[in-house]
């Protein structure tokens, strides 16, 4: 019976690593192939937008993916906030970015909420309780974009 449950679980850890490195994979991805099409684009300044968003968004991603690794391991409560945070934090990407970047972020945002909702389950965590750190994340990283968009914005700065 141990290693029915073992291979459960191994199972359950091979498909949290597979969803968030493709959550990992499509923000870094995703957000150097915008940079690249924006780089191309005369007269379209890179920096500081959307240049701090899309490093945000790939860091982001690679949080994310860093998360769920060490998540799934005994002990490791911190990784599984960071997971929650993460997810939390691409919330207002999706929503500031709705018609640019956003249908791109929201499929990074399913992949990762769905690997932090495996390790939750797996660990039989009580996930309603992480929904604080979602909207820590959430609110966190909306007061960060509004800072790169008054940063960025030439009327503000003047």
């Amino acid at each position: 019976m141990t290693t029915e449950v073992g291979k459960h679980t191994q199972w359950i850890d091979f498909v949290v690593l597979v969803l968030a490195f493709i959550g990992a994979l499509i923000a870094a991805g995703g957000s150097l192939m915008i940079l690249i099409d924006q780089a191309q684009m005369p007269g379209s300044p890179v920096w500081p937008l959307p240049g701090l968003v899309l490093m945000d968004w790939a860091i982001l991603g690679v949080l994310g993916c860093l998360g769920a690794y060490f998540g799934r391991k005994p002990f490791s409560a911190r990784w599984r906030k960071v997971s929650w945070f993460v997810a939390g934090a691409l919330i207002p990407l999706v929503i500031l970015g709705a018609f640019s970047i956003g249908p791109l972020v929201l499929v990074s945002l399913l992949f990762f909420l769905a690997s932090t909702l495996l390790i939750a389950i797996q660990k039989k965590e009580k996930w309603l309780e992480h929904l604080g750190l979602l909207m820590v994340g959430a609110v966190g990283n909306l007061g960060l974009l509004l800072l790169f968009i008054a940063i960025g914005n030439p009327a503000i700065n003047s």
